[in-house]
């Protein structure tokens, strides 16, 4: 039998490699990172100019953030019961995909943003926090 701290562990180390993992894979070129580009700099795709490469700093940044939320958000999957239940871990990932979404809208609304980069992000964060629940529900 696996120690707690080491399945605890394990656990919290595979979402952060799967959230992550699911954003470069999100932010590419041929899922969303175009529209994502094209609607963080508007004069360029207007003008036509090819849209500038994505930005580097934004892997690790990626790894910062998911090192930051995942223990917290294997935690809240652990005391709901949600790590034994493919069904439950879909629903309270999609809980927590809407309240990251509710909580980011309005900046975007705000700051006058262009609306694809909301979607953008929030069908990153529904896509990668389903991804991290379903895996570790159907684990051992």
């Amino acid at each position: 039998m696996v120690p707690p701290v080491l399945a605890w562990t394990a656990r919290v180390a595979l979402s952060i490699v799967l959230y992550s993992g699911s954003g470069a894979v999100w932010y590419s070129p041929s899922v969303a990172g175009t529209v994502f580009l094209a609607a963080a700099h508007p004069d360029l795709a207007k003008a036509g100019t090819p849209l500038p490469p994505p930005d580097p700093r934004a892997y690790p940044a990626a790894i910062m953030g998911a090192s930051i939320a995942m223990p917290l958000y294997v935690f809240l999957l652990h005391v709901v019961g949600a790590l034994h239940s493919a069904g439950a871990a879909l629903g309270w990932a999609v809980g927590v995909a809407l309240f990251s979404a509710g909580l980011a809208a309005p900046h975007g609304w705000f700051e006058g943003r262009d609306p694809r980069l909301f979607w953008v992000h929030a069908g990153y964060h529904a896509v990668g926090l389903v991804a991290v629940a379903l895996v570790l529900a159907l684990l051992p």
